[in-house]
């Protein structure tokens, strides 16, 4: 009878001890955080010139309303000049060192369908991946360096070549502000250590976009 009871007893804690084991082997849930959301910012040499370049669907506040002149676009490039010399079809000696004193700048923007890579070669564009916080500081500061008139960018020439449209600065243009300064400075506004002061020649700001795409920022 003692044998009975001892049998029945351990026969019912068996389910018992089988369930308590396999809630104890549950692992708890792990905490997920989903991977911040990265954008794509292009830096592009075109002979001296420079642009920085975005993706269009992107874009926001005035750089929204640019990209909407270029519907099948992928990538909107955007560069700063004087507005007197990349206005000018044909340039004289004059127009070079009159470039070279304080004058209006000029916004070049040029639309893409496809990536600054495919156009113009692995060579001449270095691509950065940034957080949400560092494109937000670039895009602000290229939305802000266009003149605007009723919250749009004002439209003064179409560019030089298929695909692209001049826009009024609100910036000046000089010896030592000059397309490649501007091209730093954007990503200077991103919180990227690129350097602004005499940054004037597109090498220079193309070896600093390739020294922040091969390091962290």
């Amino acid at each position: 009878m003692l044998l009975f009871f001892r049998k029945e007893g351990l026969a019912s804690l068996l389910p018992l001890c089988a369930t308590g084991c396999a809630l104890w082997s549950i692992p708890a849930p792990l905490e997920t955080t989903s991977a911040p959301s990265l954008h794509t910012v292009y830096v592009v040499r075109r002979g001296y010139h420079t642009d920085i370049g975005l993706k269009a669907g992107d874009l926001t506040g005035p750089l929204a309303a640019v990209a909407a002149r270029f519907p099948n676009a992928q990538t909107i490039l955007v560069g700063f000049g004087d507005r007197t010399f990349v206005t000018t079809k044909r340039r004289w000696l004059g127009d070079w060192l009159l470039a070279l004193l304080p004058g209006r700048g000029a916004m070049l923007v040029t639309g893409l369908r496809s990536t600054p890579e495919a156009a113009f070669g692995a060579s001449s564009a270095v691509r950065l991946r940034l957080d949400e916080s560092r494109f937000d500081g670039i895009e602000a500061y290229v939305n802000g360096s266009f003149s605007l008139a009723q919250d749009m960018p004002v439209w003064i020439a179409d560019g030089p070549y298929m695909g692209s449209l001049f826009y009024a600065s609100t910036r000046t243009y000089d010896l030592l502000d000059t397309c490649n300064t501007w091209t730093s400075a954007a990503l200077r506004s991103g919180g990227l250590d690129a350097p602004v002061a005499f940054t004037l020649f597109s090498g220079q700001t193309m070896r600093a976009a390739h020294r922040l795409a091969s390091s962290p920022y």
